[in-house]
Order: structure tokens, then C-alpha cells, then sequence
């Protein structure tokens, strides 16, 4: 479901805002749900249309128990309901780390005879794999550029993605750098709130907030 951004800009016209929040509770419960990709994706709209509609206390510690729980999952099993998961998960608890290349091969999901995570971080088993990046967001508030840094000086970042808060996503860089470091242009983006994901070079991923003003 493609949701417009201007639901989360709290400064949206509340008329204007409602029209929205029904248009997109309409699309949302035209999805089948014939499917897992589909239930989770149907599900997690709507706990987050009523979250924008009503506020935190539409939310159920059954449904932030269940957002936890779907945000731990392997998205190649779940879908990218995942990825968004995660993302409300950040906006209202905090950010958390997932590392997709464990959780993945932890229900099987494995490249050829050797597991993802085997092949991938094969490096790794050569010097242990116990050293863990702390990824730096500055600044933050951001106006014009925003960077990302890890402090691992062995770890690259492999991507960033930017997403809204209608689990849109409005930003990314995909390209491998070589300094563990990746700037952001974020002029184009309205002011508001928005949630970031990053991977690095070891498969672990890094959530949290961003503020644009």
C-alpha cells in the first residue's frame, strides 16, 4: 500500500489529513491477504493508520508485542512488512539493531550448500565476529546534509535508506563505500519526522529517528 507522506507532517491541513487517512484505510482493506506478505503488509497498515489516526493509545501491548515480533522476522520469509515494522518500531520504542544475515539463516534460508551468513561474512570467522559498529547520526536535527558514520574503522556501510512515516521510502544509497561513512542530501525532504535503516559490510542493521527541519 502506498501511503502519502503528508499523513505524517503535522503540519497537513486536518481535513485535508482525514481525506487521506480514509483514502488509505479504503486501499488498505483491498489488500487479499492471500498471502503471508500480504496479511503481515495489511496488518501493519492498518496498526499504523490507526496509530496516526488515534495516537499511541490505539495500540495494544498485543499489537507492539506483535510489531516487536514481525520486526525480528526474516524479510525474504515475511516480506517487506518487515522493513516496516521496524521502522514504526523506532518511532515508538526506540531504535534496534537486526542482523538479517543470522535471523535469515536461523530459519534456513541459505546461498547454495553454504549459508548466507558463511558466505557473505566469510572474513569474519577468520578474526571472530564479536566486534560490533556504533553507527554515528549527525547532525541531528539535520537541515541541508545529514551523515552517517560508523566507528568501527573495519566496517563499511553497506547501504542507508531514509522512510517516512508511512513506511515510505524517500532515501537510499546502495553503493558500497570504502570509509564507513555516507552523506546525505536531505534539502528535497519536507520537515518532519523520519525513521532511518542502515547495513553495514557485516550484515548488521542500524534503525533509528531523523529530524528534518
Amino acid at each position: 500500500m502506498k501511503t502519502n507522506h503528508n499523513l505524517s507532517n503535522p503540519f497537513t491541513n486536518a481535513s485535508v489529513r482525514q481525506q487521506k487517512l480514509s483514502a488509505a484505510q479504503t486501499l488498505n482493506q483491498s489488500i487479499n491477504g492471500n498471502n503471508l506478505f500480504e496479511t503481515n503488509e495489511k496488518t501493519l497498515n492498518g496498526l499504523y493508520l490507526n496509530y496516526l489516526s488515534s495516537g499511541m493509545e490505539s495500540l495494544t501491548t498485543e499489537n507492539l508485542l506483535w510489531i516487536e515480533t514481525l520486526a525480528q522476522k526474516c524479510p525474504y520469509l515475511d516480506g517487506q512488512a518487515v522493513f516496516k515494522a521496524r521502522t514504526l518500531y523506532a518511532m515508538l520504542v526506540g531504535p534496534k539493531t537486526n542482523n538479517d544475515l543470522q535471523i535469515c539463516n536461523t530459519v534456513g534460508i541459505y546461498k547454495g550448500s553454504q549459508s548466507w551468513y558463511e558466505q557473505e561474512n566469510a572474513s569474519l570467522f577468520q578474526r571472530g565476529n564479536d566486534q560490533v559498529g556504533t553507527l554515528l547520526v549527525f547532525p541531528n536535527p539535520g537541515l541541508d546534509f545529514v551523515t552517517f558514520k560508523l566507528t568501527e574503522p573495519n566496517l563499511l556501510l553497506q547501504s542507508v535508506r531514509i522512510y517516512n512515516m508511512a513506511g515510505q521510502q524517500v532515501l537510499e544509497d546502495t553503493q558500497l563505500n570504502q570509509s564507513g561513512i555516507k552523506r546525505m542530501d536531505i534539502k528535497n525532504l519536507i520537515q518532519g519526522l523520519y525513521t532511518y535503516l542502515c547495513v553495514d559490510s557485516n550484515g548488521l542493521v542500524y534503525t533509528g529517528k531523523l529530524i528534518k527541519y
